[in-house]
């Protein structure tokens, strides 16, 4: 990624908060300086309205045995407890041998928001198919 995209996306590093709740959470797996995208499709929002919109993005991952934390673009896209309602409805899957797929409804978490996120983030395969199996254990 060039300098001005990590300059306006950031370098991809979970927030030193959020980096202690999960570690005081028990960590088990946390990626930094991940590359990949965000789309958003039927984006409602106050000011913005598109039928998809599509940025470059740099991001982490952080689960820990409470909850799963996805951090991209220098904001938190999810974050949520394990056991909670909308956990079951955030989407997690490999897209490719090397990305993990996250699609969620913006609007579970913020009523001033409409529509659907994918985050994309890449990592190697084995961490990619790691991630995915944690999250989708029954």
């Amino acid at each position: 990624m060039n300098t001005l995209a990590r300059l306006i996306n950031g370098p991809g590093l979970m927030p030193g908060h959020l980096r202690a709740r999960l570690t005081g959470e028990d960590l088990v797996f946390l990626a930094e300086r991940l590359r990949g995208s965000i789309v958003y499709r039927d984006l409602r929002a106050p000011g913005h309205r598109a039928n998809r919109l599509r940025s470059a993005a740099t991001g982490a991952i952080g689960i820990s045995t409470q909850g799963l934390v996805v951090y991209a673009n220098k904001a938190k896209q999810i974050d949520v407890p394990h056991r909670h309602p909308l956990r079951q409805r955030i989407g997690v899957r490999l897209d490719g041998e090397h990305r993990v797929l996250f699609t969620f409804e913006l609007g579970l978490t913020n009523t001033l928001l409409a529509g659907s996120a994918e985050v994309r983030l890449k990592l190697p395969p084995e961490q990619a198919r790691r991630v995915v199996g944690i999250l989708t254990a029954a």
